[in-house]
């Protein structure tokens, strides 16, 4: 037992550490979100749900200066819900408390099938903000999903959507899988801001064609927002979009929507671009505008006649070429355009070398002679050698990106230039390494593509992007790369070009070429990988 005097000392210990600890627990309750630096609440905030968050911006005037000013703290976030009542919350936090950019609504509608009944029927995502090849300035995606479990005509949550979201609206995505697409057509007059729009509608398989069950679109084209602009279009007469078929099904042709066509009337007079996506809607041209200036197109039989009328397109691009019926079609196409087309864009021919060279010499026509922008992919030899013939007949062209495969004689691609006008300034080769055969020694990159760079004429800013590893060598850790002279993974992109790194980033003709191959309109865009990925290699001068 302690004497006295010890367990007084004690007692009084203990008294002094319960005081303490008290005055602890105090100063911690003291601590709250407000009172935390602006750099350790961002922290804080970054966990928090999207629905909280959009509680937390509404609580003081820091707080929503906070959630409104930094975009990160939305970044990928997604709500799932099955109640509409609180999407009707959530859009009214949102709209409060987050970054005034403008908006890209994502709108999905699908049918609900019987195994899905215990699941939530919306969900909201949030993405980080993007720049859109049609938008003036950054935008933000806010996808909203809906699983519909009754007729869309009666569920009036997608008209919530855009009535709350409408005045920030800017582009609309739309995939829809129910047959009440003119529902949602309908609802876009509360898009008041409205610029864009996609439509992306899955056919089922059970409906009868020629559908016709569009019979509530009283208001068309009048309830239209009047400053749509763009338009894209793509039908899918598949169950599922995402599993690809070999041939396209040419009885379809002819059997789309009337209510994609009442689209195109409802916004014939603003409509500068249209995007028709499908061989099904290739049809939807009888309903473009003469003054159409953009226009992007999946080839069908009888497009060719059809394109004659839009005399004042300035881009054409062609998508997804089908079958030898559908090439000659732009042959055709090509062989007899009159108007002043300034951008042309033409996909693979798969490698056939005859529809290739037909391509090619439709080129050379001598129809196109207002042609200043050509993208196109030609893999085969012979279809090079078809190219180099034909650009003595583009005399206007400056800028030339081309998607091949490494050719077996370099010869190919150093009499690719012999003939090409004078003003043609800009040129982007982008080197496809996606199977047998297509990819680069070490040897060639350090040889080659180098040489074929240096060589060019002087007039012509040559790039030459290609895949620094070669095809089937094993994925390894960083490595030091040879050609880069840097430490990297073996899978890499090399671009080759004659100015030194300095020069490069200040020259803007080598900054008009980076565009084109980082764009969407590039031939090869999804190998054109984001660019900490993509190593500039200087060759110097002959």
């Amino acid at each position: 037992m302690l004497p006295r005097q010890e367990r007084a000392c004690t007692n009084d210990n203990d008294s002094t550490t319960l005081e303490s600890g008290a005055a602890q627990e105090e100063q911690l309750d003291e601590v709250t979100l407000t009172s935390l630096p602006d750099l350790p609440l961002l922290k804080v905030l970054s966990y928090v749900p999207v629905e909280d968050l959009g509680a937390v911006g509404r609580v003081c005037t820091r707080l929503c200066a906070l959630t409104r000013g930094h975009w990160p703290l939305w970044w990928d976030k997604c709500v799932l819900f099955e109640d509409p009542d609180r999407l009707l919350d959530l859009l009214a936090g949102l709209l409060l408390v987050t970054p005034r950019y403008d908006v890209v609504l994502e709108l999905a509608a699908f049918p609900r099938s019987t195994d899905e009944e215990g699941q939530d029927r919306l969900a909201v995502s949030i993405s980080k903000p993007m720049s859109l090849d049609a938008a003036t300035g950054a935008a933000v995606m806010l996808g909203f999903w809906l699983v519909v479990c009754e007729d869309l005509a009666e569920d009036d949550t997608l008209a919530t959507v855009l009535r709350e979201l409408g005045p920030r609206t800017k582009h609309v995505r739309f995939n829809c899988k129910t047959p009440d697409i003119e529902v949602i057509c309908e609802n876009l007059q509360n898009a008041t801001s409205l610029e864009t729009l996609s439509v992306f509608w899955m056919w089922p398989r059970h409906f009868a064609a020629p559908f016709t069950g569009f019979s509530r679109c009283k208001n068309w084209p009048q309830a239209l927002p009047a400053g749509l602009h763009t338009i894209e279009v793509k039908l899918w007469d598949h169950e599922y979009a995402e599993i690809p078929v070999a041939a396209y099904d040419d009885s379809l042709v002819g059997q789309e929507p009337s209510c994609l066509q009442a689209l195109l009337l409802g916004a014939h007079s603003e409509l500068r671009c249209v995007q028709l996506l499908s061989p099904a809607v290739m049809p939807l041209l009888d309903s473009c505008p003469a003054g159409l200036q953009r226009l992007t197109v999946s080839a069908a039989p009888g497009m060719a006649a059809k394109l004659r009328g839009l005399r004042e397109l300035q881009e054409l691009k062609f998508v997804r070429i089908h079958c030898s019926a559908n090439i000659a079609e732009i042959a055709d196409a090509l062989r007899t355009w009159c108007g002043p087309l300034l951008k042309l864009t033409i996909p693979s021919c798969r490698a056939c070398p005859e529809e290739e060279v037909t391509l090619m010499r439709a080129l050379g026509a001598g129809a196109l002679a207002s042609l200043t922008h050509l993208n196109l992919v030609v893999l085969e030899e012979t279809g090079l050698r078809a190219l180099a013939a034909a650009l003595p007949a583009l005399p206007s062209l400056t800028s030339l990106t081309l998607g091949l495969a490494p050719p077996r004689e370099p010869d190919v691609l150093r009499d690719l230039f012999s003939g090409a006008s004078p003003t043609l300034c800009e040129t982007l080769l982008l080197f496809h390494s996606g199977g047998p055969g297509f990819g680069f020694t070490t040897s060639e990159l350090h040889s080659d593509l180098p040489n074929l760079v240096r060589r060019a004429p002087m007039s012509v800013s040559l790039h030459a992007r290609a895949e620094a590893r070669p095809y089937k060598q094993p994925k390894q850790p960083l490595q030091f790369c040879s050609i880069c002279n840097v430490e990297t993974r073996p899978s890499h992109l090399v671009v080759f070009g004659r100015h030194a790194a300095a020069e490069e980033e200040s020259c803007s003709v080598c900054a008009a070429v980076r565009v084109r191959g980082s764009s969407r309109s590039s031939p090869f865009y999804c190998h054109w990988r984001s660019p900490a990925t993509v190593h500039y290699v200087c060759v110097g001068q002959t």
